[in-house]
Protein backbone atom coordinates (compact mmCIF):
# COMPACT_ATOMS: atom_id res chain seq x y z
CA UNK A 1 0.00 0.00 0.00
CA UNK A 2 2.80 2.44 0.86
CA UNK A 3 4.52 1.77 -2.47
CA UNK A 4 1.30 2.37 -4.40
CA UNK A 5 0.82 5.62 -2.49
CA UNK A 6 4.41 6.70 -3.25
CA UNK A 7 3.95 5.98 -6.97
CA UNK A 8 0.67 7.90 -7.03
CA UNK A 9 2.19 10.89 -5.21
CA UNK A 10 5.18 11.02 -7.58
CA UNK A 11 2.93 10.83 -10.64
CA UNK A 12 0.70 13.59 -9.29
CA UNK A 13 3.73 15.79 -8.61
CA UNK A 14 4.87 15.59 -12.23
CA UNK A 15 1.39 15.49 -13.75
CA UNK A 16 1.76 11.95 -15.09
CA UNK A 17 -0.41 8.87 -15.10
CA UNK A 18 0.61 6.77 -12.08
CA UNK A 19 2.41 3.46 -12.74
CA UNK A 20 0.56 0.28 -11.84
CA UNK A 21 2.16 -2.04 -9.30
CA UNK A 22 1.47 -5.57 -10.52
CA UNK A 23 3.80 -7.76 -8.46
CA UNK A 24 6.11 -7.46 -5.45
CA UNK A 25 7.94 -9.54 -2.89
CA UNK A 26 9.06 -8.12 0.44
CA UNK A 27 10.91 -11.23 1.60
CA UNK A 28 14.58 -10.82 2.44
CA UNK A 29 16.05 -14.29 2.94
CA UNK A 30 19.55 -13.18 3.85
CA UNK A 31 22.92 -12.35 2.30
CA UNK A 32 23.36 -13.79 -1.16
CA UNK A 33 19.64 -13.61 -1.97
CA UNK A 34 17.74 -10.85 -3.71
CA UNK A 35 16.51 -7.84 -1.73
CA UNK A 36 12.78 -7.09 -1.95
CA UNK A 37 11.76 -6.16 -5.50
CA UNK A 38 8.67 -5.09 -7.39
CA UNK A 39 7.37 -4.92 -10.96
CA UNK A 40 5.35 -1.95 -12.22
CA UNK A 41 3.80 -0.89 -15.52
CA UNK A 42 4.50 2.68 -16.64
CA UNK A 43 1.99 3.60 -19.38
CA UNK A 44 3.56 7.04 -19.92
CA UNK A 45 6.79 5.53 -21.25
CA UNK A 46 5.38 2.11 -22.22
CA UNK A 47 7.92 0.47 -19.93
CA UNK A 48 7.87 -2.44 -17.50
CA UNK A 49 9.95 -1.39 -14.49
CA UNK A 50 11.65 -3.83 -12.11
CA UNK A 51 12.62 -1.96 -8.92
CA UNK A 52 15.11 -3.41 -6.43
CA UNK A 53 15.39 -2.15 -2.84
CA UNK A 54 18.73 -0.89 -1.56
CA UNK A 55 20.62 -1.52 1.67
CA UNK A 56 18.35 -1.46 4.71
CA UNK A 57 19.39 -4.09 7.28
CA UNK A 58 22.39 -6.11 8.44
CA UNK A 59 21.83 -8.85 5.84
CA UNK A 60 22.13 -6.21 3.13
CA UNK A 61 25.31 -4.82 4.72
CA UNK A 62 26.85 -8.29 4.62
CA UNK A 63 26.00 -8.49 0.92
CA UNK A 64 27.71 -5.12 0.38
CA UNK A 65 31.02 -6.02 2.01
CA UNK A 66 31.60 -9.50 0.52
CA UNK A 67 33.29 -7.94 -2.49
CA UNK A 68 35.42 -10.79 -3.83
CA UNK A 69 35.37 -11.05 -7.64
CA UNK A 70 33.57 -13.87 -9.42
CA UNK A 71 33.43 -14.75 -13.11
CA UNK A 72 30.40 -13.11 -14.73
CA UNK A 73 29.62 -13.54 -18.42
CA UNK A 74 25.84 -13.36 -18.96
CA UNK A 75 26.19 -12.49 -22.65
CA UNK A 76 28.67 -15.23 -23.57
CA UNK A 77 31.57 -12.94 -24.49
CA UNK A 78 34.40 -14.96 -22.90
CA UNK A 79 36.75 -16.88 -25.11
CA UNK A 80 38.00 -20.37 -24.35
CA UNK A 81 41.34 -18.98 -23.16
CA UNK A 82 39.88 -16.55 -20.62
CA UNK A 83 40.10 -17.35 -16.92
CA UNK A 84 36.91 -18.43 -15.14
CA UNK A 85 38.52 -18.10 -11.72
CA UNK A 86 40.56 -15.48 -9.87
CA UNK A 87 43.00 -13.98 -10.51
CA UNK A 88 41.45 -12.20 -13.49
CA UNK A 89 43.02 -9.94 -16.08
CA UNK A 90 42.34 -6.33 -15.11
CA UNK A 91 41.78 -5.11 -18.66
CA UNK A 92 39.86 -7.93 -20.36
CA UNK A 93 38.60 -10.03 -17.45
CA UNK A 94 34.87 -10.63 -17.02
CA UNK A 95 34.05 -10.49 -13.33
CA UNK A 96 31.76 -8.73 -10.87
CA UNK A 97 30.94 -8.32 -7.17
CA UNK A 98 30.46 -11.88 -5.88
CA UNK A 99 27.47 -11.43 -3.55
CA UNK A 100 25.64 -9.03 -5.84
CA UNK A 101 25.93 -11.55 -8.67
CA UNK A 102 24.28 -14.12 -6.40
CA UNK A 103 21.57 -11.60 -5.47
CA UNK A 104 20.89 -10.80 -9.13
CA UNK A 105 20.69 -14.49 -10.03
CA UNK A 106 18.21 -15.03 -7.19
CA UNK A 107 16.15 -12.03 -8.35
CA UNK A 108 15.99 -13.50 -11.87
CA UNK A 109 14.87 -16.86 -10.47
CA UNK A 110 12.10 -15.19 -8.48
CA UNK A 111 10.86 -13.26 -11.50
CA UNK A 112 10.88 -16.31 -13.74
CA UNK A 113 9.25 -18.47 -11.07
CA UNK A 114 6.47 -15.93 -10.57
CA UNK A 115 6.04 -15.67 -14.35
CA UNK A 116 5.16 -12.00 -14.05
CA UNK A 117 7.42 -10.84 -16.91
CA UNK A 118 6.27 -13.63 -19.19
CA UNK A 119 2.63 -12.74 -18.47
CA UNK A 120 2.86 -9.03 -19.25
CA UNK A 121 5.66 -8.91 -21.86
CA UNK A 122 5.05 -12.18 -23.66
CA UNK A 123 2.97 -12.55 -26.81
CA UNK A 124 -0.55 -11.32 -26.10
CA UNK A 125 0.45 -9.82 -22.74
CA UNK A 126 -0.78 -6.47 -21.45
CA UNK A 127 2.62 -4.89 -22.10
CA UNK A 128 3.70 -6.87 -25.15
CA UNK A 129 6.19 -4.79 -27.13
CA UNK A 130 7.00 -2.47 -24.21
CA UNK A 131 10.53 -1.81 -22.95
CA UNK A 132 12.05 -3.42 -19.87
CA UNK A 133 14.05 -1.37 -17.36
CA UNK A 134 15.55 -2.28 -13.99
CA UNK A 135 16.04 0.42 -11.36
CA UNK A 136 17.56 0.56 -7.89
CA UNK A 137 19.61 2.53 -5.37
CA UNK A 138 22.84 1.53 -3.60
CA UNK A 139 22.80 -2.28 -3.19
CA UNK A 140 19.62 -2.30 -5.29
CA UNK A 141 21.48 -0.39 -8.02
CA UNK A 142 24.20 -3.01 -8.21
CA UNK A 143 21.69 -5.87 -8.27
CA UNK A 144 19.55 -4.04 -10.86
CA UNK A 145 22.53 -3.56 -13.20
CA UNK A 146 23.55 -7.22 -13.01
CA UNK A 147 19.91 -8.29 -13.31
CA UNK A 148 19.55 -6.30 -16.55
CA UNK A 149 22.59 -8.09 -17.98
CA UNK A 150 21.20 -11.46 -16.87
CA UNK A 151 17.85 -10.65 -18.46
CA UNK A 152 19.58 -9.81 -21.74
CA UNK A 153 21.31 -13.18 -21.65
CA UNK A 154 18.24 -15.16 -20.55
CA UNK A 155 17.09 -15.86 -24.10
CA UNK A 156 13.73 -14.15 -23.58
CA UNK A 157 12.77 -12.10 -26.64
CA UNK A 158 11.19 -9.35 -24.56
CA UNK A 159 14.42 -8.95 -22.52
CA UNK A 160 16.83 -8.66 -25.45
CA UNK A 161 17.06 -4.88 -25.00
CA UNK A 162 16.69 -4.69 -21.21
CA UNK A 163 18.32 -1.61 -19.69
CA UNK A 164 18.94 -0.23 -16.22
CA UNK A 165 18.64 3.23 -14.68
CA UNK A 166 20.26 3.28 -11.25
CA UNK A 167 21.19 5.74 -8.51
CA UNK A 168 24.39 5.66 -6.44
CA UNK A 169 25.57 2.20 -7.61
CA UNK A 170 28.30 0.74 -5.38
CA UNK A 171 31.91 0.94 -6.44
CA UNK A 172 33.63 -2.37 -7.10
CA UNK A 173 30.65 -3.69 -9.05
CA UNK A 174 32.08 -4.54 -12.50
CA UNK A 175 35.35 -5.22 -14.27
CA UNK A 176 36.66 -2.65 -16.76
CA UNK A 177 35.37 -4.65 -19.72
CA UNK A 178 31.87 -5.02 -18.29
CA UNK A 179 31.83 -1.36 -17.24
CA UNK A 180 32.57 -0.33 -20.83
CA UNK A 181 29.84 -2.68 -22.02
CA UNK A 182 27.20 -0.95 -19.86
CA UNK A 183 27.99 2.31 -21.64
CA UNK A 184 27.50 0.69 -25.02
CA UNK A 185 24.16 -0.76 -23.88
CA UNK A 186 22.92 2.68 -22.73
CA UNK A 187 22.77 1.76 -19.07
CA UNK A 188 22.46 4.92 -16.95
CA UNK A 189 23.97 5.53 -13.51
CA UNK A 190 23.49 8.74 -11.51
CA UNK A 191 25.99 9.59 -8.76
CA UNK A 192 25.38 12.56 -6.48
CA UNK A 193 28.42 14.86 -6.23
CA UNK A 194 31.13 13.23 -4.08
CA UNK A 195 29.12 10.29 -2.78
CA UNK A 196 31.70 7.84 -1.41
CA UNK A 197 29.69 4.62 -1.78
CA UNK A 198 29.98 4.78 -5.56
CA UNK A 199 33.75 5.14 -5.22
CA UNK A 200 34.25 2.47 -2.56
CA UNK A 201 35.95 -0.79 -3.49
CA UNK A 202 38.56 -3.14 -2.09
CA UNK A 203 41.27 -1.29 -3.98
CA UNK A 204 40.24 2.19 -2.82
CA UNK A 205 40.21 0.95 0.80
CA UNK A 206 43.71 -0.43 0.29
CA UNK A 207 44.82 2.90 -1.18
CA UNK A 208 43.31 4.72 1.81
CA UNK A 209 45.23 2.39 4.14
CA UNK A 210 48.47 3.15 2.30
CA UNK A 211 47.89 6.89 2.55
CA UNK A 212 47.15 6.66 6.27
CA UNK A 213 50.35 4.69 6.87
CA UNK A 214 52.30 7.18 4.74
CA UNK A 215 51.05 10.08 6.81
CA UNK A 216 51.74 8.30 10.10
CA UNK A 217 55.28 7.43 9.05
CA UNK A 218 56.04 11.04 8.11
CA UNK A 219 54.20 12.58 11.09
CA UNK A 220 56.40 14.22 13.77
CA UNK A 221 53.73 14.09 16.49
CA UNK A 222 53.40 11.53 19.28
CA UNK A 223 50.31 9.40 19.80
CA UNK A 224 49.36 11.64 22.72
CA UNK A 225 49.55 14.75 20.55
CA UNK A 226 47.48 13.10 17.83
CA UNK A 227 44.86 12.18 20.45
CA UNK A 228 44.75 15.80 21.61
CA UNK A 229 44.31 17.03 18.04
CA UNK A 230 41.46 14.56 17.56
CA UNK A 231 39.76 15.90 20.70
CA UNK A 232 40.29 19.43 19.41
CA UNK A 233 38.52 18.53 16.21
CA UNK A 234 35.63 16.98 18.13
CA UNK A 235 35.33 20.12 20.26
CA UNK A 236 35.15 22.30 17.14
CA UNK A 237 32.32 20.30 15.61
CA UNK A 238 30.71 19.50 18.98
CA UNK A 239 27.52 21.43 18.30
CA UNK A 240 26.76 18.96 15.50
CA UNK A 241 27.57 15.83 17.53
CA UNK A 242 24.98 14.99 20.24
CA UNK A 243 27.43 13.01 22.41
CA UNK A 244 29.95 15.87 22.49
CA UNK A 245 27.20 18.42 23.05
CA UNK A 246 26.35 16.69 26.34
CA UNK A 247 29.77 17.57 27.76
CA UNK A 248 30.46 20.96 26.19
CA UNK A 249 28.30 24.05 26.09
CA UNK A 250 28.40 25.85 22.76
CA UNK A 251 30.35 28.74 24.32
CA UNK A 252 33.08 26.40 25.58
CA UNK A 253 33.70 24.66 22.29
CA UNK A 254 36.30 27.05 20.83
CA UNK A 255 38.37 27.60 24.03
CA UNK A 256 38.52 23.86 24.74
CA UNK A 257 39.41 23.12 21.12
CA UNK A 258 42.22 25.72 21.25
CA UNK A 259 43.57 24.17 24.47
CA UNK A 260 43.63 20.66 23.01
CA UNK A 261 45.23 21.99 19.83
CA UNK A 262 48.03 23.63 21.81
CA UNK A 263 48.60 20.40 23.74
CA UNK A 264 48.81 18.59 20.39
CA UNK A 265 51.53 20.87 19.07
CA UNK A 266 49.37 22.95 16.75
CA UNK A 267 47.40 22.11 13.60
CA UNK A 268 48.66 19.37 11.31
CA UNK A 269 49.49 20.18 7.72
CA UNK A 270 48.82 17.32 5.30
CA UNK A 271 50.62 16.93 2.00
CA UNK A 272 49.12 13.90 0.25
CA UNK A 273 50.88 14.69 -3.02
CA UNK A 274 54.32 14.42 -1.44
CA UNK A 275 53.69 11.00 0.08
CA UNK A 276 53.71 7.69 -1.76
CA UNK A 277 54.16 4.06 -0.69
CA UNK A 278 57.76 4.14 -2.00
CA UNK A 279 58.69 6.69 0.69
CA UNK A 280 58.05 4.18 3.47
CA UNK A 281 60.66 1.52 4.05
CA UNK A 282 59.32 -2.00 3.55
CA UNK A 283 56.34 -0.93 1.45
CA UNK A 284 55.92 -0.62 -2.29
CA UNK A 285 53.27 0.36 -4.79
CA UNK A 286 52.75 -3.30 -5.63
CA UNK A 287 51.79 -4.09 -2.03
CA UNK A 288 48.29 -2.70 -2.47
CA UNK A 289 47.49 -5.05 -5.35
CA UNK A 290 49.12 -8.29 -4.27
CA UNK A 291 45.99 -9.84 -2.77
CA UNK A 292 43.51 -8.24 -5.18
CA UNK A 293 42.70 -10.27 -8.30
CA UNK A 294 41.43 -7.33 -10.30
CA UNK A 295 40.20 -3.76 -10.14
CA UNK A 296 36.51 -2.98 -9.98
CA UNK A 297 34.72 -0.22 -11.81
CA UNK A 298 31.52 1.68 -11.24
CA UNK A 299 28.90 1.81 -13.97
CA UNK A 300 29.70 4.11 -16.87
CA UNK A 301 28.02 7.44 -16.00
CA UNK A 302 26.18 9.01 -18.89
CA UNK A 303 25.48 12.74 -18.85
Amino acid sequence: RSRRRALADAAELFGLEPPELIWATWENRGAGTAPPLAVSLDPETRTVVVAVRGTMDMKDCIADVIATPVFFDPLGMAGAEESRQAPFNDDIGLYAHHTMVRCAEDALKRLLHAGVLDDVLGTGGRASGWGLVTVGHSLGAGVACLLALLLRGSGKAYAANARCVVFEPPGGLLSKRLSALTGELDFVAAVCANDWISRLSVRTVQELRERILDQLSSCDRSKWQLAMLMLARLAKIGRNVPVVRLFLCCCWGRPVAHLFERMGGGPLKFDFAAASPTHRKGFSVARSVVSLPGSYQCLRVRR
